[in-house]
């Protein structure tokens, strides 16, 4: 019995010790996907930041007016992400010193070079900004595939063909006023930067749709949106980084040209860096889900399991005994005398009848006697 009992001892001591390790594994997963929403969430305003910031600062160097309103509009959706999922990513510091920056730069009103390095030193910040909610999040080595590259294609690429694709038509604008082989040299090493940028972007896209396709009939895919949006993009990098950029040199660069195939990718990069982060955080939370019913059922699990332990053990330990009816009676006088005594407390009610029965009985006796003695006489 004691061989039995220690084998059931010993198999509920190692399913407690699975079961705790499922339930924290599973928790441990549930809190790195809650910090990739986090970081989803926080990069959707902050891409679109980005692109408002290189649309203000093209403006400024071209020497119109900055759009203020869309610009105020980009950091108070920063804001409001700030407020909600700033403390998990720790972006506080950061983000209030480069809204500070923001508002002094656009406070300036400046054109042409200042316009360029002002502009250049807060779009760079907000670039780290987005290296820094990626790190905090956790989300490039993310360890499903589609996940994986859609935060490798809205994180590391995207944000570049922004800022790329802005600084070629800058770089054309400041050569046009001041000509120089330098100018036309940085102009085409920033589109030959957004044909590299778009190339991973459209890669990685790719690899995410693919991915999600393997996962067989049943299997959820990612939304027709974003090939949608990665088809509208592919097309407006195609007309504004030709072919021939990747064999020679261009010539003169046509400004009103590059500058609306310029504006044509940032207006289409803005909603496919919405469409790929959207699908990022449905995916998420469809993770999210799977391991939440886990969850449920490791806890399920467990509630049945002891109570299997529990009735194993009930069967296994000795049943107590149950307690005597009566008290046995020792051998020897001692239990005549108890047995008497016992005897005599259950006469104990019909004491008093007895006692007068034989009063009674003691009369007729003496006169019965009486009359003998008489009849001798």
């Amino acid at each position: 019995m004691f061989v039995r009992l220690a084998v059931v001892v010993a198999a509920g001591t190692l399913f407690v010790s699975v079961m705790a390790q499922s339930w924290s594994a599973t928790n441990k997963g549930l809190a790195t996907i809650e910090a990739e929403r986090h970081g989803v969430a926080y990069l959707q305003p902050l891409v679109q930041l980005v692109g408002e910031l290189t649309d203000a600062q093209s403006a400024a160097i071209r020497g119109a007016q900055p759009d203020a309103n869309q610009v105020d509009a980009a950091i108070a959706g920063v804001d409001t992400a700030d407020d909600i999922h700033g403390d998990p990513l720790g972006t506080h510091r950061r983000w209030t010193e480069l809204r500070g920056r923001i508002a002094t730069v656009m406070g300036q009103h400046l054109g042409g070079e200042q316009a360029y390095s002002a502009y250049s030193a807060v779009v760079a910040l907000a670039a780290d900004l987005i290296r820094a909610v990626g790190d905090a999040s956790k989300l490039v080595p993310d360890p499903e595939l589609e996940s994986y590259y859609l935060a490798d294609a809205a994180l590391r690429w995207i944000p570049n063909v922004l800022v790329f694709a802005g600084r070629a038509v800058d770089m054309a604008v400041l050569g046009e006023r001041t000509p120089s082989d330098d100018a036309q040299t940085r102009v085409t090493v920033a589109r030959y930067q957004v044909a590299v940028a778009s190339e991973q972007v459209s890669s990685s896209l790719h690899k995410a749709l693919d991915s999600r396709a393997a996962g067989g009939v049943g299997a959820p895919t990612l939304g027709p949106n974003l090939a949608g949006q990665l088809d509208a993009f592919t097309s407006a990098v195609d007309a504004f980084v030709p072919p021939a950029i990747w064999l020679h040199r261009l010539g003169k660069v046509d400004v009103p040209g590059l500058t609306g195939g310029s504006e044509r990718v940032r207006q289409q990069t803005r909603p496919l860096a919405s469409a790929a982060l959207g699908e990022l955080d449905s995916l998420l939370r469809e993770r999210a889900d799977r391991l939440s019913i886990r969850r449920t059922w490791t806890l399920l699990g467990a509630g049945v399991g002891l109570l299997l332990l529990g009735f194993l053990l009930a069967l296994l330990l000795p049943a107590r005994p149950p307690a005597a009816m009566a008290e046995p009676a020792p051998s020897g006088g001692s239990g005549r005398a108890r047995t008497a005594r016992t005897e005599s407390r259950v006469a104990d009610p019909f004491d008093t009848f007895a006692f007068e029965e034989l009063s009674h009985l003691g009369r007729a006796v003496r006169a019965n006697r009486g009359e003998r003695v008489g009849d001798v006489r």
